[in-house]
């Protein structure tokens, strides 16, 4: 709700949007949620900025349905699709229900907003989360490799 009530702008909404982070940031530190979840791709993207500056941070529709713990915040982000986009999938029928692929997608909205709401009962980090911040990769050399170093440190755990 920051960006339609504090951020309305005109021109191209990520533009907008980048420049309403600072109200953004200041409204969750202020409120201190434990449940974040960000509807459509441009609410999407302005929080997961906060997360992961220098990520790549295209094709935001990848996280919908996703449970994303926010350490910084001791939050879970859990974006969702935006409804006009769902709705715009399928149309309704005289009885006022989803047909076609809507029946599929508002499924998906369902389900991911009923996933959301079941992390409320859970912390977002324990005693046994990674004390190192969690790295982003998108390279697939790098992907590669990194693998192939955890493979090699199970090996080494296993005494083989």
């Amino acid at each position: 709700m920051t960006g339609a009530a504090i951020c309305y702008g005109k021109g191209y909404p990520l533009l907008a949007a980048e420049s309403c982070l600072p109200n953004l940031g200041k409204t969750i530190r202020e409120l201190q949620p434990k449940l974040i979840i960000p509807i459509g791709e441009l609410a999407t993207h302005s929080v997961l900025t906060f997360l992961w500056r220098d990520g790549n941070l295209d094709h935001m529709y990848r996280f919908f349905g996703c449970q994303i713990p926010a350490k910084q915040w001791n939050a879970w982000v859990c974006p969702v699709y935006d409804s006009a986009y769902i709705m715009s999938l399928g149309y309704k029928n005289k009885e006022d229900k989803p047909t076609g692929t809507g029946v599929v997608a508002y499924f998906w909205l369902e389900n991911h907003v009923r996933e959301a709401i079941e992390k409320l009962g859970e912390p977002p980090f324990s005693e046994e989360s990674p004390k190192e911040p969690i790295q982003l990769l998108f390279d697939t050399d790098t992907i590669k490799e990194t693998l192939e170093q955890i493979g090699n440190y199970k090996k080494k755990l296993r005494g083989v």
